[in-house]
């Protein structure tokens, strides 16, 4: 390990993480006898949230090599905490629950308070009902909400102004 890796290993550590440098996290965690001040649940939780931003394919073509070598990186990162420690069958409802104390807004936050104006205003500019709710649900981290939304037909990505 080198002597910068050596003073400051937590933060190398949480550096490859992010970074998708499998090798390098793995000889860095293992240089520390397998421990690390967030615990080893905490950073498959980190490499989980890695894979998510990952998994979606709307990066700009020029990039995509790039993301497909991260998310390689990455699931063997994923593959080898889940190798040293037992993954709960519960795993992703616990991940939701946690990311939830990291929302924007309450359950109880109306879009007056959110974004300085009603749902009616925003489709009175010619925004759809159903993509507001998914940007309230979005920002609420109301996954099943969300989920719900998608499935109706909400559309994250694409501009439905009416403009």
């Amino acid at each position: 390990m080198e002597k910068n890796e050596r003073t400051s290993g937590n933060n190398h550590l949480l550096m490859y993480l992010l970074q998708n440098r499998a090798n390098d996290f793995i000889r860095v965690f293992e240089a520390q006898n397998n421990r690390c001040f967030m615990g080893i649940y905490s950073l498959y939780r980190v490499a989980y949230a890695n894979k998510i931003i990952l998994r979606d394919d709307h990066w700009s073509v020029n990039f995509i090599p790039v993301v497909e070598k991260a998310r390689g990186e990455n699931q063997r990162i994923i593959d080898y905490l889940a190798s040293i420690i037992p993954i709960p069958e519960n795993f992703i409802d616990d991940f939701k629950m946690s990311l939830q104390s990291f929302a924007w807004f309450d359950k109880e936050d109306d879009f007056e308070f959110m974004l300085d104006g009603s749902l009616e205003h925003l489709e009175k500019m010619g925004y759809r009902k159903i993509d507001c709710l998914l940007y309230e649900a979005g920002l609420k981290f109301n996954f099943k909400e969300f989920e719900r939304l998608l499935a109706l037909g909400a559309d994250p990505i694409n501009d439905n102004t009416d403009k």
